[in-house]
């Protein structure tokens, strides 16, 4: 049997408008990236397995308030963390595909 790896890589949680719902009812209504991969992973089978890199820093996201008014400095500071670590993990993802053989 031939095995396939996959790099799947989240460019967010989907939880991007936090501020529109409660901090329960996300838990119940939303799938998490590791929830969605094992999905596909079930109806992939025997033969296929799946790494993934979530881009976003969610930690850090949570500490942001939930409206996008009203920031304060500190939740600016840890929103441009957020990004730019983002760019960071997206340019080391790349790398890691470049040098990696096959």
């Amino acid at each position: 049997m031939v095995e396939t790896k996959m790099l799947a890589i989240f460019t967010s949680s989907g939880l991007a408008h936090r501020g529109a719902w409660d901090a329960v009812d996300i838990a119940q209504k939303v799938m998490s990236n590791a929830e969605i991969l094992d999905e596909v992973a079930c109806v992939c089978g025997d033969g296929v397995t799946f790494e993934h890199v979530d881009l976003v820093d969610e930690e850090r996201l949570d500490m942001i308030s939930r409206s996008y008014y009203g920031l304060t400095p500190e939740e600016l500071d840890n929103r441009a963390n957020v990004f730019r670590l983002a760019r960071e993990r997206a340019a080391a993802v790349v790398e890691r595909i470049r040098q990696s053989p096959g």
